[in-house]
């Protein structure tokens, strides 16, 4: 098995590709939500209806907040998850050789 130190491939940058950005989208959109989301459900009911045009009630606009919130905890959980199994699988890279 070749050292990637010594066929210069880790010291050549990578060109910036779909699935290099789909990575970063894994990483950034839920925490992005996360960071965005309005703590009170009438900022909810105002967005819905500025972007939208829906009127929503302040029980559903409730609900819509706590299922973003699950979600997005669930997408970094995944992510976090995936990133711990590929380092124990040695993908990219192995840390210990």
């Amino acid at each position: 098995m070749i050292d990637h130190a010594s066929c210069g491939r880790c010291l050549t940058a990578r060109p910036l590709t779909f699935r290099s950005l789909f990575h970063f989208g894994k990483w950034f959109a839920p925490g992005a939500v996360l960071l965005l989301i309005p703590k009170c459900p009438l900022c909810i009911v105002g967005y819905a209806a500025m972007i939208s045009g829906v009127g929503l009630s302040i029980s559903a606009a409730a609900n819509v907040r706590i299922a973003l919130i699950v979600v997005s905890c669930a997408g970094l959980g995944y992510a976090i998850l995936r990133s711990i199994i590929r380092l124990r699988q040695g993908f990219p890279f192995r840390l210990v050789q």
